[in-house]
């Protein structure tokens, strides 16, 4: 069994799998640096339903550093979201972009 990588928490296999879904990917990432904060909150909600229905763990959001409006506007939004456990910005990406943790 190919295990390489994976931090031993004695849940077995569903533990593995939601390590997997758990990595950034084209299908649980969304970029919305450039669109306006309607713009992406939209994006972001139609990334999280997708990735909540698909079976994924996480959502990357690429919003930039800028000035924190769509940071900022994303957050607001992602507190209400019923498919949301928790969020938080991504360190390694000097703050320009959010990891959402699903439910």
């Amino acid at each position: 069994a190919a295990r390489m990588g994976r931090k031993s928490s004695g849940e077995g296999d569903e533990s593995s799998s939601s390590q997997r879904l758990m990595l950034q990917m084209d299908g649980n990432t969304v970029n919305v640096i450039g669109m306006r904060a309607e713009e992406a909150i939209g994006a972001v909600q139609d990334q999280v339903e997708q990735c909540a229905r698909g079976g994924w763990g996480a959502v990357y959001v690429i919003h930039g550093v800028g000035t924190g409006i769509l940071k900022n506007a994303i957050h607001a939004d992602l507190k209400s979201n019923p498919s949301v456990r928790s969020f938080q910005i991504e360190l390694k990406s000097g703050g320009g972009s959010t990891i959402v943790y699903l439910r």
